[in-house]
């Protein structure tokens, strides 16, 4: 239910809507007294009679109100109001009950990331803004216990500020807490312990346990952020919400000096002391990051001008998405805003590895990745593939993402277990399992075609000539392959009590590679081993790679003869040379619950935990005075 502008509520006036959340919707509107803009927090219609809900709602207003800071939103006013809202079954007259703050002119820091890690002074001036915030917060008593982007608000003139205060507790209730007759307990603690509230991936063991949290809670989940802008991806990022939590409270964080090379020693360590398991091992207060900041800020400030925003393989830079078609001018105008935001024109140049030219995880030839305005579920199916061209994507599930921001496909009809499309070499088809083995052509309205009776997680030759899949059962595990068409279907590996997933040709077609899924204590997935057969015919066998790898989205086969998965557990992105059973890391990050590539190897798509879908492209060293190659030949 949507407030058209206009709406009165009270002295406030509706503008426009920014976006809705859990706890409400936020609009911008316009105080009709002091001719100023706002932002209007509404509680949602549909919890209105939850005295839980509304008495939290009060309570941010209260907490937040009690902190005055450049760093922290500033909460105006608080109140309730009577509106006309029109619904699919007429106009409906509720009560409203609303919170005032002030309009922040800018973005949440999530959007700016979306955008790509940015330079590093960025980065240490929004953690020092953050820190300072926190800091005001804590000596008024005030924990946050939801950190995270989404409520950190990057100003237009770079500046941080942290919002959203309704998931605090009082540390002091003697002292701070406003009256605990909204909750009817003493100190106001709305959340019990044993109750988790937070949001999945920015939360503290503690939290995770459902224990009481003070401020060292804060400062664990601050040092996610901070990792997150310097790594471009969360530590503890896994395929869904249970996988996160086990991280949070056993895995440690992949080291900052492994994700991003360079990184200044201080930051470092400080992420290293908030991350630490136990509580009483983090730093005493957010005090002591501010001073650990403000000396690095210091140091990056008394540099030789310029330099900390040049080139560098640390920070890559995101460049704007391409548009195929017409874009409404309030998107050019949030687009634009994002990038002034972003501080675009200084986003560092990373340097990856080309897929097969120079197959260093340091290689001189260059990406550029684009954050695409792509919507898609929190906890995905890992599973996807991705169209020749570069501009298409099909998800687990069976449905067609355009990434122009076309309208979605439901490519593969009927629902259940998940069919795991394939994109055919050509683009325009799809293969996928369901109760056998069927392609489906991209046109509307076509009717998809039975290739085998049986089968699973099919995959097309890169010529588009063959097929393969699998088959399993209680008896064990099977690859077959036939031509497209099914015609001449044949097994040419079996493996009694072995669960093998997603073949795909490699070599020229001359062989398949699959995964070997290795069981844990808990009966789940456990990592794989990524096997090789020849279509011939013969005995499959193990590449011998080092590292276990991710079963659960496909290998993608590449024309230069190199695969393309992601390693287990960290799930980064590795580049197989199929014939020397060596592994390249690809520094796209870790955690990555997303992975495709175009056969050409020149377009790639990964997504690291919830976040956004990005595009890495390659371009053509220019040094070299070479043209970018074109992954839309269209």
């Amino acid at each position: 239910m949507q407030l058209p502008p206009g709406t009165r509520l009270g002295p406030y006036e509706v503008v426009s809507p920014i976006e809705a959340g859990g706890m409400g919707s936020i609009y911008k509107g316009r105080d009709t007294r002091l001719m100023r803009d706002v932002a209007i927090k509404v509680i949602p219609v549909g919890l209105l009679d939850d005295e839980r809900t509304l008495a939290r709602f009060l309570r941010e207003a209260q907490a937040a109100a009690l902190v005055t800071h450049p760093n922290v939103v500033a909460v105006y006013d608080t109140g309730d109001a009577r509106v006309d809202v029109p619904t699919p079954f007429g106009t409906r007259n509720v009560e409203m009950r609303f919170l005032v703050e002030e309009y922040v002119e800018g973005s949440s820091l999530r959007r700016v990331l979306r955008k790509g890690r940015p330079p590093l002074g960025c980065v240490v001036s929004w953690a020092l803004d953050v820190a300072r915030g926190l800091s005001a917060a804590h000596e008024k008593g005030i924990v946050h216990r939801d950190l995270k982007p989404e409520n950190v608000l990057v100003d237009f003139k770079g500046n941080a500020k942290i919002a959203d205060f309704g998931l605090v507790r009082w540390i002091y209730p003697e002292a701070a807490a406003p009256s605990s007759a909204a909750d009817g307990g003493p100190g106001g603690e709305l959340t019990r312990s044993g109750f988790i509230v937070g949001t999945v991936g920015y939360m503290s063991p503690e939290q995770v346990r459902g224990e009481k949290v003070g401020i060292e809670s804060d400062l664990f989940v601050f040092g996610i952020v901070l990792y997150e802008m310097l790594a471009g991806t969360s530590p503890f990022a896994r395929d869904d919400a249970d996988a996160t939590f086990a991280a949070i409270l056993s895995d440690d964080a992949p080291p900052l000096e492994s994700m991003v090379p360079r990184v200044p020693p201080r930051l470092t360590r400080l992420v290293a002391a908030c991350l630490q398991k136990e509580p009483r091992k983090r730093p005493r207060s957010a005090a002591e990051l501010v001073k650990a900041l403000e000396r690095e800020n210091d140091e990056i400030k008394a540099r030789r001008p310029g330099s900390d925003l040049r080139p560098s393989a640390v920070l890559p830079v995101i460049t704007a998405a391409p548009a195929r078609r017409e874009v409404p001018p309030l998107a050019w105008l949030a687009a634009a805003l994002a990038v002034v935001l972003a501080f675009a024109s200084g986003w560092a140049v990373g340097k990856l590895p080309a897929l097969r030219a120079d197959r260093g995880p340091d290689s001189a030839a260059a990406w550029e990745a684009e954050a695409l305005d792509v919507a898609l579920p929190a906890v995905a199916s890992p599973d996807a593939s991705l169209s020749p061209d570069g501009w298409n994507l099909a998800l687990g599930n069976g449905d067609v993402v355009p990434l122009d921001g076309g309208t979605r496909l439901r490519a593969v009809p009927g629902e259940g277990e998940e069919p795991s499309p394939a994109f055919a070499s050509e683009g325009r088809s799809l293969v996928y399992g369901a109760r056998g083995i069927w392609e489906v052509s991209l046109q509307p309205g076509a009717t998809p075609i039975r290739r085998a009776a049986e089968g699973l997680e099919p995959a097309v030759s890169l010529d588009g000539g063959s097929l393969a899949w699998a088959r399993r059962g209680p008896a064990g595990s099977e690859i077959w392959v036939a031509s497209r068409d099914g015609r001449g279907p044949r097994r040419i590996a079996s493996a009694p009590g072995s669960v093998w997933r997603f073949p795909a040709f490699a070599a020229g077609g001359r062989r398949l590679v699959f995964y070997e899924v290795r069981p844990g204590a808990d009966g789940r997935p456990s990592g794989a081993v990524l096997f090789s057969a020849p279509v011939s015919g013969g005995a499959p066998a193990p590449l011998g790679l080092e590292t276990l790898v991710d079963p659960s989205s496909r290998p993608v086969t590449l024309a230069s003869g190199d695969v393309l998965v992601r390693s287990w557990p960290e799930r980064r992105a590795l580049l197989v040379d199929e014939a020397s059973a060596t592994a390249r890391p690809l520094p796209f990050g870790a955690g990555l619950t997303l992975l495709s590539a175009t056969p050409d190897g020149r377009a790639v798509v990964c997504r690291a935990g919830g976040g956004p879908l990005v595009r890495w492209r390659r371009v053509a060293a220019r040094s070299r005075g070479t043209a970018a190659p074109d992954v839309n030949p269209r």
